[in-house]
């Protein structure tokens, strides 16, 4: 595999010099580089990155290069959802263009748009008094509905072609867990099963020794649940949860969450909630103001020793740079 990714990386500083030519960049001026990410080349004070791996970072790591380097205008060259990161790129104050190649030819990416709002559809609604009444937080991101307990997802609605209504509820963290409650349990769902599993889970959750799976899933979540309970914590006079700028695909993995509320002066507030070290953090934040609340300030949370010196950094190369906050998922 690594011979793989270097061979990669020699093609693509290939191509990428190629390309550079033919956009008339004079190959005398370029010196070549290297980023964690792929080939890089510096042109005077045009820096050019080619994103070979970790893609999902490749925005923060190309600007964490280009800083270190003196890059004033940053070029990057990325393959996968060239759209969104063109999007995210918007918000960081270094002049940054997205590149990305079509029919072998370099060109330029336009942003893409948000997510349109989608609204839960009526027959899927019906059951969020069900969930509530059951002591689940009820949780609607892009046109579905979901229950939490403590932040992690244990319910869903869910089509049923086979269903009289079209519709029903399902029990269980995440698709295969809820296929296999679905297999024990029946196709109907009841209230009593759903409290069940909600007071298990919160035994678990409310635990910070346990060692359960389910107490170490979704702990972004975790904390947002902190954090809606106690908004005090991040200075905030009230939270509420928010939907994410991009549709969470895995409940199992570890994907941050968004809150949006306001200061005690009434000031709007956009909060970001991850529990790993993750670069991509700053841009994700970002994306996520400007969805919800472009004037807002912007905080981010995470798990004591998650915020390294290069996020916070990438926090301060942000056109309205944001602020960081380091909390417990757990506490009074």
């Amino acid at each position: 595999m690594a011979l793989q990714t270097d061979q990669r990386r020699r093609l693509e500083a290939v191509r990428l010099a190629s390309a550079l030519a033919r956009l008339g960049v004079d190959p005398a001026e370029v010196v070549d580089s290297t980023s964690p990410i792929g080939p890089a080349v510096i042109a005077g004070r045009d820096g050019w990155v080619v994103a070979v791996e970790h893609e999902h970072h490749a925005l923060a790591v190309a600007h964490l290069w280009a800083e270190s380097n003196g890059i004033e205008r940053l070029n990057v060259v990325v393959g996968e959802q060239p759209g969104l990161v063109a999007r995210r790129a918007r918000h960081f104050a270094r002049t940054t263009t997205i590149w990305t190649y079509v029919d072998n030819l370099l060109v330029t990416q336009a942003p893409s748009p948000h997510e349109p709002n989608q609204v839960v559809a009526a027959q899927h609604e019906r059951f969020a008094s069900l969930i509530a009444d059951c002591g689940v937080d009820v949780v609607r991101e892009h046109g579905v509905l979901s229950g939490e307990v403590l932040g992690l997802e244990v319910c869903r609605v869910v089509d049923d072609a086979s269903d009289p209504d079209g519709v029903r509820l399902e029990i269980g963290v995440g698709v295969h867990d809820r296929e296999t409650f679905r297999l024990v349990h029946g196709a109907v769902a009841t209230g009593e099963q759903l409290m069940d599993v909600a007071r298990t889970v919160a035994g678990i959750r409310n635990d910070p020794a346990a060692q359960h799976p389910l107490a170490r899933l979704a702990l972004e979540r975790r904390l947002r649940s902190r954090l809606l309970a106690s908004p005090h914590l991040v200075d905030a006079s009230r939270l509420a949860a928010a939907e994410p700028p991009v549709v969470r695909t895995n409940v199992k993995d570890s994907v941050p969450c968004v809150a949006i509320g306001e200061r005690a002066n009434g000031s709007p507030l956009v909060v970001v909630c991850t529990a790993i070290a993750d670069l991509n953090v700053v841009a994700f934040g970002a994306d996520a103001r400007d969805r919800l609340s472009a004037d807002a300030e912007l905080v981010v949370t995470s798990l004591p020793g998650n915020v390294t010196p290069s996020i916070r950094r990438l926090g301060e190369m942000l056109q309205r740079p944001a602020t960081f906050v380091e909390l417990e998922a757990h506490g009074d």
